[in-house]
Formats: C-alpha cells, sequence, structure tokens
C-alpha cells in the first residue's frame, strides 16, 4: 500500500540549511507548496515539497512544532526506491550543512571529504 511515511526521527530545525542541502543535491526547494505527490495523487498537511530530479513524487515538508520539521515521502515500489535514496541523501546532506554551519559560527574551520562510498567525513579544526 502506498502512502507518505516520515521514516527518519531526524527534526529539521533550519529550513535556510535545508534549502543549502536541496540545492547541493540538484533537487528543487518548493517553498510554501502544501501537497507533496505520490503514488497516490496528492497528500496534504505540508509547508514545503522538494522536488527530485526525475521523479514526479515528491518529499513534504511537515512542521510538527514551532520551527521544528520532519520529511515525509511514499517509498512504495521502483519510484518509491528512488525517492528514499534522494530522501536518505537529503538527511546526510542536511547533517553535514548544518554541522558545517555551526562549527563556523563558534569560529571553527571546517573541510569536508567525500568517500567513495557516499559518506561525508567532515574535518573540524578547532
Amino acid at each position: 500500500m502506498s502512502h507518505m511515511v516520515r521514516e527518519s526521527p531526524i527534526v529539521v530545525k533550519s529550513l535556510q540549511t535545508l534549502k543549502r542541502a536541496c540545492q547541493a543535491l540538484g533537487m528543487e526547494w518548493k517553498e510554501g507548496q502544501t501537497t507533496a505527490r505520490y503514488w497516490g495523487g496528492l497528500a496534504k498537511g505540508y509547508v514545503h515539497a522538494v522536488g527530485i530530479p526525475g521523479v514526479d513524487w515528491e518529499i513534504g515538508v511537515k512542521e510538527v512544532a514551532p520551527g521544528e520539521y520532519t520529511l515525509e515521502a511514499d517509498f512504495y515500489g521502483t519510484t518509491g526506491s528512488t525517492v528514499k535514496k534522494h530522501y536518505y541523501q537529503l538527511l546526510q546532506r542536511y547533517g553535514a550543512e548544518e554541522t558545517k554551519r555551526v562549527a563556523r559560527l563558534k569560529g571553527y574551520k571546517v573541510h569536508e571529504v567525500a568517500q567513495r562510498s557516499g559518506a561525508i567525513r567532515l574535518e573540524v579544526v578547532i
């Protein structure tokens, strides 16, 4: 059965950082879009959406508390597998971007080193 799910417990606290993560991955930030496309049509209840290159389905950004957001998407079938891959890449990139932002605010230098596995390694110089 197809439906929108929140698979990760990660809470997004900076929409600016999430937008940067989308840009870095070539995803489209859809400011103020209150629906997200999925296998079953349009899901409602979102404050923004994220478009995935080459896929009609979207990731919904839902506000769960003031200033706190979660990501929801449909992982059903072949298209859902593609969406799931992008969902986790977006969360990974968000985490890296937010870590860099906070470290730089504290005056630290940050170097990002891409790993062959696709993982992101951050080196923070204190």
